[in-house]
């Protein structure tokens, strides 16, 4: 949002001098003010002028604006241009702004040639030597994107085949409907071309169609952190333009969507420019989806990944307004505390708001701490997570557990149960994300065959069967197409993996060339996502997982309460300390065979059944039954459960093998009381 956040370059003396000059122009805003700016009307050659004036956010007799989206850029050779102020006591007084090229190009490009325009753009409309005033624009942010007429993504100047691109996305964009939630495509009402909406028939692109799109999304603006709270405030009336050319916002969504999961055919592309391709596509379709979905803070390192901004503190304030509803909490954005500070004391209200903590699962144990102070159970969103997610969801009967016991700044003690320990960590797995599914193989070849030398000498390992098994849920993290109901066409299928993986393991030698055939390229791509900077490893109780890079042995492997997904924890002794009890240091979330569905408390669940996600269809990750892969039968019932409760009817704990009665006479007592090892983990 502003200049000293909104850019990479250096902060140098010309910036400084820039930001001084324009601050002298400004008067205080008051409660809920805002300023405007209209462009005044001119031909292209026209040098600009501009009227700055107070409004009043919201209020009926404010004038309707438009909401600009772009990025700062370099602060070398500024524009200087007349600006009429609108003092606070109606008096008009002239001034020159001193307003950056990118900006400069953006307001020339909106302006219309025979009347005003009236826009909001941040590096005018916030004094930003002011950093009171700075803060509470940040917290209005939400309201001032939300309530413009239309927010203008500008991406720069007009590109040579910028016609073809844009030709290209309302063509496509027009024959689709896309639920960004399900992922579901289905034709647009009036498309009479249903095949656009089957994802997998090919995209047949021409090298032209390529090189535009690509032109397009490659340019800095789809970089930037703070517009993909922007144009996602703002997505209903949003457009895109480059130049005076222009798509709708939703147009172009749902013509990435598909471009980015089509098989894609681009003709006469070799294999590093369709490399190139698509890592655009994917930061563009990260865009576009998180504009529609917006942000979950319990996942918001991966979905904010690559994103830039030069001040850490604004991987939290650039996303304030974008998230979800059901994650918004009360924080004030404050430029004079540390960067450890503003995460520590964010992490800590939305437990305390929440008391959830699927927060930790974006936690990587870093040593050095690069922010010192910042606590192992608080993520530095400084840094993204480069795997891909673990999608786990626990038994119901995990929510009558208590999650968290304390907090402070310092300490968070937390209820949980351990699952294992850390024996041996194998390789870490180390690819670019860009690699081919021919070196990808090669790499998954090379660690499997360090993990079967170690497995092999592991005592208590489990059959043969068993361990291909346990690779391949190790490696994919589970996440199978068929693991949802019905199949989703972006995973790869369970058997299409395991096979991959035999391939792979009795390949006669590690440096032959493994050739994938076309149906494996789906298993290899997901392979690397999921594995990147990531090791496999294996516990005292013959157990494969996988887990961050710095997990290591003796590490101590905790379910806790409210996380879905198991996670490793170093034991830490702090000699300075004196309060005693066991203290852990959070290393990070992991995959754990045989223990995704609550195995510490509930024991295995019967070989036939398979965890099954959306049973109903629905499409939601907290809907999940079981399928019995003998007779393809589906259940929504946990057949665990009952003989569980049953148990504690039994040692007289329990009057009634019910959820009811478990939760009124308090679920942790009672587990307490039947033996089992919860505890609480003091996690600094």
């Amino acid at each position: 949002m502003d200049l000293l956040t909104r850019q990479d370059h250096h902060v140098d003396q010309t910036l400084q001098s820039l930001q001084m000059a324009i601050a002298s122009h400004y008067s205080p805003l008051r409660d809920r003010e805002i300023r405007l700016i209209d462009i005044q009307p001119g031909e292209s050659s026209d040098a600009l002028h501009l009227r700055l004036y107070h409004a009043i956010l919201g209020e009926a007799t404010s004038p309707p604006y438009e909401a600009l989206s772009y990025v700062w850029g370099s602060s070398t050779d500024p524009v200087k241009t007349v600006v009429e102020i609108v003092l606070p006591d109606s008096t008009l007084r002239n001034d020159e702004f001193l307003v950056g090229q990118n900006l400069a190009t953006a307001l020339q490009h909106l302006r219309y040639a025979d009347m005003p325009r009236t826009i909001w753009a941040d590096a005018i409309c916030i004094n930003q030597n002011d950093y009171d005033e700075r803060a509470k624009q940040v917290l209005m942010m939400r309201e001032i994107y939300h309530l413009a007429q239309k927010v203008v993504a500008f991406l720069g100047p007009e590109q040579d085949d910028g016609d073809v691109a844009f030709e290209v996305l309302e063509r496509i964009g027009s024959k689709v409907d896309v639920d960004f939630g399900s992922g579901i495509v289905t034709p647009s009402s009036s498309s009479v071309e249903p095949g656009w909406a089957d994802m997998k028939q090919e995209l047949r692109l021409s090298k032209k169609e390529a090189m535009s799109i690509y032109n397009l999304i490659s340019h800095e603006w789809f970089e930037r952190l703070w517009i993909r709270q922007e144009i996602g405030l703002g997505e209903a009336e949003g457009v895109l333009q480059c130049g005076r050319k222009q798509t709708r916002w939703r147009v172009f969504c749902k013509a990435i969507y598909v471009i980015f999961r089509k098989p894609l055919v681009a003709d006469e592309f070799d294999a590093a420019e369709e490399q190139m391709f698509r890592k655009y596509l994917g930061q563009a379709d990260t865009v576009a989806l998180y504009s529609k979905r917006r942000f979950r803070f319990s996942n918001l390192r991966r979905q904010i990944r690559t994103s830039k901004c030069s001040d850490p503190r604004d991987r939290i304030y650039g996303i304030m307004g974008q998230l979800r509803e059901t994650d918004q909490i009360v924080f004030m954005p404050d430029y004079s505390k540390s960067v450890a500070e503003v995460y520590t004391e964010v992490t800590r209200k939305y437990i305390e708001h929440f008391n959830k903590l699927e927060v930790l699962n974006q936690c990587e144990l870093r040593t050095p701490s690069p922010f010192p102070g910042l606590p192992s159970w608080v993520p530095d969103w400084s840094s993204f997570l480069s795997s891909s997610q673990v999608h786990a969801v626990l038994p119901a009967i995990f929510d009558l557990l208590p999650a968290v016991a304390s907090i402070d700044d310092r300490l968070l003690r937390a209820h949980g149960i351990r699952c294992g320990t850390v024996s041996d960590v194998f390789c870490v797995y180390e690819l670019q994300q860009d690699a081919t599914p021919a070196e990808i193989a090669q790499a998954l070849q090379k660690l499997l065959s360090e993990t079967e030398r170690k497995v092999a000498l592991h005592e208590n390992r489990g059959s043969r069967e068993h361990i291909l098994e346990a690779y391949a849920h190790a490696l994919w993290v589970g996440n199978f197409g068929d693991r949802w109901y019905p199949p989703v066409p972006h995973e790869p299928l369970y058997n299409d993996c395991l096979s991959l993986v035999r391939a792979l393991v009795n390949s006669d030698s590690q440096e032959q060339s493994f050739l994938p055939q076309e149906d494996s390229k789906l298993c290899l791509n997901r392979a690397n996502d999921t594995c990147n900077n990531r090791a496999l490893f294996i516990t005292e109780d013959g157990h494969i997982g996988h887990g961050p890079a710095s997990i290591a042995a003796g590490d101590e492997l905790s379910l806790i309460f409210s996380c879905s997904k198991p996670v490793a924890l170093r034991p830490f002794s702090d000699a300075r300390d004196g309060s005693g009890g066991a203290k852990y240091k959070v290393v990070g979330e992991c995959y754990l065979d045989r223990n995704m569905l609550g195995e510490a408390l509930l024991g295995e669940l019967p070989r036939h059944l398979s965890r099954l996600l959306n049973p109903d269809a629905l499409l939601k990750p907290e809907n999940s039954g079981f399928i019995d892969t003998r007779t393809n039968d589906i259940s929504r019932e946990d057949p665990r459960i009952e003989p569980f409760l049953a148990g504690l009817v039994e040692k007289g704990l329990l009057s009634d093998p019910s959820m009811e009665e478990l939760e009124k006479r308090g679920a942790f007592d009672i587990l307490v009381k039947a033996g089992y090892p919860l505890q609480i983990f003091n996690l600094v």
